[in-house]
């Protein structure tokens, strides 16, 4: 999966979201630390996102479609229930993931802490990768430029820094 994937949705959150944590440090202990606790409901959620293939970002307070990023949009044009998008919020409040999730063919991605520094960012939380990728990091603390970057936690699960 190519790194800019994942560029768009931190820039739209940029103007849509604006600062979430002035903090910029990676929470690599706590994500791991929580891990296990959090794997039953991480697996939920990769679940019910993969039931839901044509939402690609579920946030708490958005949804954005495959065919259709308008927003905002009907409560039938959601790409779910109302009841459904109520239930990935709980979810999301259970794993930490502030941001949602962000899907593509081949990830799920969790956004757990992000912080905003004017036109820069950093985001971290779990993704699940279907495919190992081609590097990995031994440390998040090791992501310094744009793009992401992966350490693993367990199985196709990973702990992620993305910046940009």
């Amino acid at each position: 999966m190519h790194p800019t994937f994942f560029a768009v949705p931190l820039a739209l959150g940029l103007a849509v979201g604006g600062c979430t944590s002035t903090d910029c440090s990676a929470p690599e202990d706590e994500l791991r630390a929580s891990f296990e606790s959090r794997l039953p409901t991480l697996e939920k959620l990769r679940s019910m996102s993969d039931e839901d293939k044509t939402v690609i970002r579920i946030a708490p307070t958005f949804t954005r479609l495959a065919t259709d990023w308008s927003w905002p949009r009907p409560d039938e044009k959601l790409g779910f229930t109302v009841s459904r998008w109520n239930e990935y919020r709980r979810l999301f409040k259970d794993v930490g993931a502030s941001e949602g999730l962000e899907r593509s063919e081949t990830s799920i991605m969790l956004t757990t802490k992000a912080c905003y520094l004017g036109v820069s960012g950093k985001s971290f939380g779990y993704i699940y990768l279907a495919h190992k990728p081609q590097m990995t990091l031994g440390k998040l603390e090791e992501q310094r430029n744009a793009g992401i970057g992966y350490v693993p936690v367990s199985g196709n699960w990973y702990v992620f820094a993305r910046a940009s």
